[in-house]
């Protein structure tokens, strides 16, 4: 049985497939990109919420804040958290399957200002042990 002929029409429609396949691929690796990313951050959050439920004075505080400041702070990081949950939920789901469009990223809540400086302390404590 001889081999089929590799006509140009044929080359061509095995470039637009391969080109349609590596389109999919690239797209797929860069959804579980952005979906590590926010697991990342979600597990960032995760542990400065645990280090500001266990920590007597959280790092900028000379002494504890008032409970009601820190409640309003901790929900702030609870919706930032949710946030980065929901965006990672969002490219996983997206990179099982590419073809279909995924609207733009909704803006991330705020990150709260008075306790920014307590993440950068986890961060150091972290990468120190």
């Amino acid at each position: 049985m001889p081999l089929a002929r590799m006509t140009s029409r044929r080359l061509m429609v095995v470039t637009a497939l391969t080109a349609v396949v590596l389109a999919g691929a690239c797209r797929v690796i860069g959804f579980r990109s952005r979906a590590r990313f926010h697991q990342h951050e979600a597990e960032k959050v995760q542990d400065l919420l645990f280090y500001l439920a266990f920590s007597p004075a959280p790092a900028g505080f000379q002494q504890p804040p008032p409970p009601d400041v820190a409640a309003r702070e901790i929900a702030l990081w609870h919706s930032f958290r949710a946030y980065h949950e929901r965006m990672r939920a969002r490219y996983e789901a997206a990179a099982c399957r590419p073809w279909i469009f995924v609207n733009p990223d909704s803006p991330a809540p705020k990150e709260p200002a008075t306790l920014k400086a307590a993440l950068k302390q986890v961060a150091a404590e972290a990468t120190s042990q």
